[in-house]
């Protein structure tokens, strides 16, 4: 049986993308046997090249060889504790900022922040906030509709109309602009 201090006193210990901190065991010398003691303690084993010579590589996975985000400020794979969960719950009820929060849960980012609450949002754990409705335009009515209303003496309201009614499936916004030229030169026809 292996142990991890044995290779590392044996091994050279470097960092190699994308593994981390790695024990770099040359391909003959690395026993097959030993990847079932180092899985049992809890380390991986990676069969590859490096510098053009076949290794075996065993990933140390120590908090402390743990590689981190690009912020630095959290382990990969580092889970949401129960504990956060009910602290961003708290939080997030009396509506304060992402980044506000993340100030309050130390090592987490505005980001990892919004992305949990949509989550437990998500999971119905946690009422989902409202956000801003935008309103919709009114659409203006059917040239159809104004067409009817229509009595022209001089016929450009007609004219108007015709052209909106033609452009009006394809074209909303340019049969749109065609109405309200009809309704200006109505309203000035009107006493």
């Amino acid at each position: 049986m292996v142990t991890i201090e044995e290779l590392k006193n044996k091994y050279p210990v470097k960092d190699v993308a994308p593994y981390g901190s790695c024990i770099v065991v040359p391909g003959d010398e690395f026993d097959p046997d030993w990847e079932h003691y180092l899985a049992e303690q809890g380390f991986k084993c990676f069969l590859t090249d490096l510098e053009m010579k076949p290794v075996t590589l065993v990933r140390l996975k120590p908090a402390a060889s743990i590689p981190t985000r690009k912020s630095g400020k959290t382990p990969l794979g580092y889970h949401w504790t129960p504990e956060e969960d009910q602290q961003l719950i708290q939080l997030a009820k009396q509506k304060l900022s992402f980044e506000e929060i993340s100030k309050q849960l130390p090592g987490r980012t505005a980001i990892a922040v919004k992305n949990r609450i949509g989550r437990l949002e998500k999971r119905g754990l946690l009422p989902s906030h409202p956000r801003q409705k935008y309103k919709r335009r009114e659409m203006p009515p059917s040239p159809s509709e104004v067409k009817e209303k229509v009595t022209d003496k001089d016929g450009l309201v007609k004219e108007l109309l015709e052209g909106a009614v033609l452009l009006y499936p394809s074209h909303r916004r340019a049969s749109a602009v065609l109405l309200r030229e009809a309704t200006k030169e109505m309203e000035k026809a009107s006493p």
